[in-house]
């Protein structure tokens, strides 16, 4: 066996060495590895004397068939020509796990990730080696992997994933791709004469849930002191948020600051005043001059949506949006609010995004706005499934689950609505009491769909 440094010998490619700067592989999985004095993250360095110091095993790995961890049918048709003269390898990270049921799980998601969200045909791999010791199968020893432009024809992909983010593959993990190459080169798969290019970096998959947007500074906001606020004291929000609830104040709308600054101080006082709000009832306004107004605030509960107020950013835009959308201006400044939100830790990467109509009885944020914040570019997608049962029709949903046909119907239904395109790939599957102060779906059920795959916990 013979390894590539930086020399190129005669008919082989040029290969990239150790790299720790950002690349895109099949998956659409960032590379972000943290680096030591030497220019080399840990996880890399643990993997580069792994391949330094490899040697062929005498045993062949426990290999999970794609049935088994339960992976769509295989669509990719273009075809290896064995014996192959390269090992490409990878570490994925954002999928720990330690037994076959959890790794199966986060492999389902990494497949789904790669058909729905890329529009693969498959995960980019022929095989992937879990924490837990064990070879899964990816698209195998026949098919060309998409995990490294200009090498798919004539590597085999391993990726290892399973272990802690920043950690290094376990010695089960090292053991198990030593079985395989070795089980590779038996079979006739590999060159015994194989280069092992390092092209080796840690991989961060399946994330973020959000479609990616460029960073951006977070946004001037003209705060409450500026526009002339009552002193108020309210509770204190729970912070993250999980939730951002898009609103819009109805009556008139605003694109000069000062007139911007009048309208939140009459809607504070219509609040407090008619409505005995214990402050302005939004966390932050929007106006047609961009401008982003403070309400109560990041640290503050608002009053806007009955059951969400702890636990949600409400984000008003001035004026009334039913046949007219706000202007440009104002729709950026309100992502970058969002994006302001995560960064700065007041608001969970994996936010929930909807309108006020989707939770309440309100005509709000009105339907021209609402088209615009369902649809991308604009954050997120709606991406929620609520899953309950009425006490009516299963009195004893708390201490039995519905049977094995009715959960695979279920599942059938989610998988179809994917690929209809009806649910985004990266939608959060919730029980309705998460949400709610309801006792639906009930324990039973709720034990078994915490177990699925998008469940948020």
């Amino acid at each position: 066996m013979r390894k590539e440094g930086k020399e190129k010998t005669q008919g082989e490619k040029t290969c990239l060495l150790l790299s720790s700067t950002q690349s895109e592989n099949g998956d659409g999985c960032s590379s972000e590895s943290s680096q030591n004095a030497d220019g080399e993250g840990e996880p890399t360095r643990t993997l580069h004397s792994w391949v330094e110091n490899l040697s062929l095993a005498s045993y062949v790995p426990p290999m999970v068939a794609r049935k088994e961890w339960g992976a769509r049918p295989l669509t990719c048709r273009a075809l290896l020509t064995p014996p192959m003269a390269y090992v490409i390898t990878d570490q994925l990270s954002g999928m720990e796990c330690q037994e076959q049921n959890s790794c199966s799980k986060m492999l389902l998601d990494l497949q789904f990730h790669s058909v729905f969200t890329k529009g693969q045909c498959d995960v980019a791999y022929n095989f992937l080696v879990g924490d837990d010791g064990k070879v899964y199968e990816g698209v195998g020893w026949n098919i060309q992997g998409l995990h490294t432009q200009g090498y798919n024809n004539i590597s085999l992909g391993i990726a290892f994933f399973g272990s802690k983010i920043g950690g290094s593959p376990s010695p089960a993990a090292m053991s198990a791709a030593e079985g395989l190459i070795s089980y590779a080169i038996q079979k006739g798969h590999l060159s015994p004469r194989y280069i092992q290019p390092l092209l080796l970096k840690e991989e961060i998959c399946l994330a973020p849930q959000h479609p990616v947007m460029p960073r951006k500074a977070c946004p001037n906001i003209v705060t409450r002191s500026a526009w002339g606020a009552r002193e108020t004291y309210c509770p204190k929000m729970n912070l993250p948020a999980k939730y951002v609830i898009i609103i819009h104040t109805a009556g008139s709308s605003c694109n000069v600051s000062m007139v911007c600054q009048d309208r939140v101080r009459d809607i504070q006082s219509f609040h407090m005043d008619k409505w005995n709000f214990c402050d302005i009832g939004y966390h932050f306004l929007v106006g047609q001059d961009g401008g982003v107004y403070e309400g109560v605030g990041w640290h503050i509960q608002g009053s806007h949506t009955y059951g969400y107020n702890d636990i949600a950013l409400g984000i008003a835009f001035i004026g009334n949006f039913i046949e007219k959308p706000p202007n440009a201006a104002a729709l950026e400044a309100a992502q970058d609010l969002i994006h302001c939100a995560v960064e700065k830790g007041y608001l969970t990467p994996n936010y929930l995004l909807v309108g006020h109509s989707d939770v309440t009885n309100i005509l709000s944020p009105g339907q021209a706005l609402y088209n615009i914040i369902s649809t991308p570019p604009y954050p997120p997608q709606f991406h929620l499934i609520l899953y309950s049962y009425s006490r009516q029709a299963w009195s004893k949903g708390h201490k039995k689950p519905p049977n094995a046909a009715a959960l695979e119907a279920a599942q059938d239904l989610i998988h179809c609505a994917v690929e209809k395109g009806y649910l985004t790939p990266n939608y959060l599957l919730v029980g309705h009491s998460d949400v709610t102060n309801i006792l639906s779906p009930g324990q039973a059920l709720y034990n078994i769909i915490s177990t699925w795959p998008h469940f948020k916990h």
